[in-house]
């Protein structure tokens, strides 16, 4: 079974914070920092985050040991491609603008590729040539 886990943007600092969970409200959305089964203290145990930004870690770690989340560009056969849910799955794409993708993640274990960036900090990176 894989480890659940989250990540998100703060508005606030700018930085990435990771989590266990994930809180809406409706308008606010906050990715929660306590250990599973403890309890939530409002403004200490979780970070306020920019909802699209809200990623789930897919079970994959990268050839540096880096958790894979949804929405991170990993490097693979020196080509680029952004982590993303698809229906049922996590897959690779190349080009967001479309809906088919290129790979299925978990086709891989991690070894081959490896983290670079994501595509709300790094978009430009989805727009380079094989290297």
């Amino acid at each position: 079974m894989r480890e659940i886990l989250f990540t998100g943007k703060c508005p606030v600092t700018n930085l990435w914070t990771y989590g266990t969970g994930i809180l809406n409200d409706g308008i606010n959305t906050w990715i929660v920092n306590n250990p599973i089964g403890t309890a939530i203290k409002f403004g200490e145990t979780h970070t306020k985050v920019i909802a699209e930004t809200v990623g789930e870690y897919t079970g994959i770690d990268d050839k540096n040991g880096i958790k894979v989340f949804e929405h991170f560009i990993v490097k693979w056969a020196s080509q680029y491609f952004a982590v993303e849910w698809h229906h049922t799955k996590f897959v690779l794409k190349k080009d967001l603008r479309y809906e088919m993708f290129d790979y299925v993640l978990a086709c891989f274990d991690g070894s081959e590729f490896e983290v670079v960036g994501n595509i709300y900090d790094n978009p430009e990176l989805l727009n380079r040539g094989a290297e």
